[in-house]
């Protein structure tokens, strides 16, 4: 749980120390604070709908080499 921007049980040398242990280095200095202008929820959907866009883009250029590959097997 969240309280007052500290995640109860995880304090600031508690979450060092984690860190430390993971080897993970460049880490924000209080990930539980997230800055006013972040839009999770923006970021999720604008995540979604690239996702959508290159699936859309694969499947149509599939397609293309599809209609490609049977018009070169009629000519034969």
């Amino acid at each position: 749980m969240v309280e007052e921007g500290i995640i109860r049980g995880l304090g600031n040398t508690n979450w060092h120390r984690f860190v430390n242990n993971l080897g993970i280095n460049n880490v924000p200095e209080n990930p539980w604070e997230y800055p006013g202008a972040f839009n999770f929820v923006g970021a999720l959907w604008k995540g979604a709908w690239r996702t959508l866009q290159r699936e859309k883009s694969k499947s149509e250029y599939q397609a293309r080499q599809l209609e490609a590959q049977y018009e070169y097997e009629e000519k034969k």
